[in-house]
């Protein structure tokens, strides 16, 4: 395997291992999906909120940060207040099913104008998006000479993009099995725990 080859399979993995914790972009992804509205311009703006992360975090925005302790810590107790209220949001909905459910049986029609205000509101207001993106992309791209992360960052790139392409689509393929009020409760239950878990760890993580 080629050196660019490595070096981009290396970004793919890390940005795909990050992309992956369900928190409230990959919640809202999933429901959207569901009620089949503006999929795809959903999955591409994500994705361009994701790129230009990546590209400031490759290209040396993420000393900024490593550089402020402070404001390090005060970042990471943001993000980590943020994914717990909003995973009791979802711990809630697991005691109500039925209600979302009724929600989704009979969905309200966002327009898209706020298909794509919410889309950029839970990719840009959860905080510790920044410090997944300038910390452990930016801290991973850093191992390696300018010359080369452009290729590190493709791979991150590439793995917010398959990986909201298939969130979104494989929602609405599988709509009206995911719309099973079991099911439901699962996915709440899943997101809530996914979202509590991101936020011990960034704590953990600061804390440590």
């Amino acid at each position: 395997m080629s050196a660019p080859i490595m070096i981009l399979s290396e970004g793919f993995l890390l940005g795909f291992t990050i992309i992956v914790g369900f928190g409230p972009q990959n919640s809202f992804i999933v429901q959207q999906g569901m009620k089949c509205q503006y999929v795809l311009m959903m999955v591409l703006i994500a994705s361009v909120i994701d790129f230009l992360l990546i590209g400031l975090s490759t290209g040396g925005a993420s000393q900024l940060l490593t550089g402020s302790p402070v404001l390090i810590q005060f970042t990471t107790w943001l993000g980590a207040g943020f994914l717990v209220a909003y995973g009791a949001k979802s711990f809630v909905s697991v005691f109500n099913p039925q209600v979302v459910a009724l929600q989704h049986a009979a969905p309200k029609r966002m327009s898209r104008g706020e298909v794509l205000l919410a889309i950029v509101a839970v990719s840009l207001l959860n905080p510790g998006t920044y410090l997944d993106t300038l910390l452990i992309i930016g801290g991973g791209a850093a191992h390696y000479t300018k010359d080369v992360r452009g290729y590190f960052a493709f791979g991150a790139c590439m793995a917010s993009f398959s990986w909201f392409f298939m969130l979104a689509f494989g929602a609405t393929k599988f709509s009206q099995m995911l719309k099973n009020i079991t099911v439901i409760r699962c996915i709440d239950a899943a997101s809530a725990v996914f979202m509590w878990f991101i936020a011990f760890k960034l704590v953990t993580r600061v804390l440590m």
